[in-house]
């Protein structure tokens, strides 16, 4: 129930309490200048202690400030009067997806694919900036009219992740949509995002969430239990659309889509699809399927016609091939005598008279001509291609010689000398890479990060800078001259310690650190 308040601030006169989280209180306020409502989250007084979340929560909403995007809620920068830190949103006036869904769900796939795509392209907009939600809920989703999407509270999470009452068990996400790397203790991520787009998309086209429940049956749900197929679920709902969705909910990270923008393609073709993409013959019942495969009457005289037909077809084949193969064999004996004059006769194997062998016996049966009747004697000698010839199948066509074959012509592979490299080099094939520019009142700061997880740069100095670095992989930063202090640390504040570095940088120059930059072994022993 909404409470009157009597708390006011220099800039904001503060109307009605809304309601309290584990780290604010929320007021709906108005902004003395313009009169515009907008929505106070004052920072408890607890959380306000701890130096290195109050730091995060500057830096975070300070860069949470600079989005711009038609279906992000416009943030402001934190603000501090005396002991109050607080943070002020524009306020949205629309229901919030969660209340639509339990009025008017489930809804049409294409209602889906429309509200998906907004949040998918707005996530994708905020990833690009280094900048997570962590907390994507129905309840921070709100539709306005013709189902416009506004987000709020991107970036709240990460500020809470490393800090002391972070470790505590003060501050988690929503379980229904929580990510189940992020049920093991890891820290906000782009993939955790898009999990949590998927479980909404689900819970859009179910009207309830795929794990619900007490929050402790809900984290180990996500973590180690597979939801129910949306198709089965929600019947109207096509196969396609089920495993599009069940794809994005997957408890692998390398099994999801890799941005927002290309899951909502997906959805898009799912939805003009009526079948599976895949053809899962599991997923009929067993009923159906067994009905499926008996056979009426009338397909098994068209299977039995089928089947006499080819016989038919094959019988022709092999007699036609027979006789064509036994003709060019008799016709192979009797070829020297054709040279004389003399006409071998040709035998049909369908003549019911005598055998086979007898035909054979006649067909070679050759008389001697006069004109050899001598003592002259001609012994011929076979040839190898003759020899090759009769030992042949004479059901197959004769071979071609060896000798003219055509064999395909060896195009040569030209060689490289050094002396072409040389020119190559010399004519600028590969030109050299560019040194990176630098303005002239900035220095440049190469920061690599050697180990296995995500890095939290901190930068103070005349340029104050968080960038979230990924594993084993590299950033540049453009800062002004004099002397920084860099914290380097996890989003999460686990599995390595947090180590601050401090150097100078001048204009002009160029540096390179990592995590292990002046590294010193008294260091951890101390953590």
């Amino acid at each position: 129930m909404a409470m009157m308040v009597e708390t006011q601030l220099e800039r904001y006169t503060l109307e009605t309490e809304l309601g309290q989280t584990n780290w604010a209180t929320l007021y709906r306020a108005r902004r003395k200048t313009d009169g515009a409502p907008v929505i106070v989250k004052i920072v408890a007084p607890l959380f306000t202690t701890d130096e290195f979340f109050v730091r995060r929560f500057k830096q975070i909403t300070e860069q949470v400030a600079g989005l711009e995007h038609p279906n992000i809620v416009r943030s402001y920068p934190a603000e501090s009067e005396g002991n109050l830190l607080y943070l002020v949103q524009d306020e949205a006036a629309s229901p919030t997806l969660e209340r639509i869904i339990a009025a008017e769900g489930p809804f049409s796939p294409r209602r889906a694919e429309f509200i998906v795509a907004q949040i998918a392209y707005a996530l994708d907009y905020a990833h690009q900036t280094a900048v997570m939600h962590g907390d994507l809920s129905a309840q921070q989703v709100t539709l306005g009219p013709e189902d416009r999407v506004l987000i709020t509270d991107f970036g709240l999470a990460q500020t809470l992740y490393g800090a002391n009452l972070a470790k505590n068990a003060y501050a988690g996400g929503a379980p229904v949509t929580l990510a189940p790397e992020r049920a093991y203790g890891q820290g906000p991520s782009r993939s955790a995002d898009l999990y949590s787009l998927g479980i909404l998309c689900y819970q859009m086209l179910a009207k309830e969430p795929p794990f619900s429940g007490p929050s402790s049956m809900v984290l180990h749900a996500q973590a180690y239990r597979q939801p129910r197929p949306l198709h089965r679920v929600n019947p109207g709902i096509p196969i396609a659309v089920s495993e599009t969705v069940g794809r994005m909910i997957s408890k692998g990270v390398e099994l999801r889509y890799n941005t927002g923008a290309e899951f909502a393609r997906a959805l898009g073709v799912a939805c003009q699809r009526q079948k599976s993409l895949h053809s899962y013959e599991n997923l009929m019942p067993l009923s159906e399927r067994e009905q499926r495969r008996s056979l009426n009457p009338k397909a098994l005289v068209q299977l039995a016609s089928a089947m006499v037909i080819s016989l038919a077809v094959i019988s022709l084949a092999l007699w036609a091939g027979y006789e064509l193969g036994l003709n060019q064999a008799l016709a192979g004996f009797a070829g020297p005598n054709r040279s004389n004059g003399l006409a071998a006769p040709v035998v049909s194997p369908l003549q019911p008279s005598g055998s086979l062998a007898d035909q054979l016996t006649q067909a070679t049966s050759i008389p001697t001509p006069p004109q050899l009747r001598s003592s002259t004697t001609v012994i011929g000698t076979p040839t190898s291609e003759t020899f090759a010839a009769s030992l042949s199948d004479t059901l197959l066509p004769p071979r071609t010689p060896t000798r003219d074959r055509l064999l395909p012509a060896r195009t040569p592979t030209p060689t490289l000398t050094p002396t072409t490299q040389a020119a190559s080099r010399s004519a600028g094939a590969s030109p050299p890479t560019p040194a990176p520019s630098i303005p002239t009142s900035q220095g440049l700061l190469i920061f690599h990060n050697p180990t296995g997880h995500d890095l939290v740069i901190d930068l103070t100095g005349p340029t104050n800078t968080s960038v979230v670095v990924p594993p084993y992989g590299n950033q540049e930063f453009s800062l002004e001259s004099g002397p920084y202090q860099a914290i380097m640390h996890t989003p999460t504040g686990d599995f390595i310690p947090s180590r601050t570095i401090a150097f100078d940088i001048a204009p002009g120059q160029i540096i390179e650190r990592d995590y292990y930059s002046d590294f010193d072994p008294r260091e951890f022993e101390q953590q």
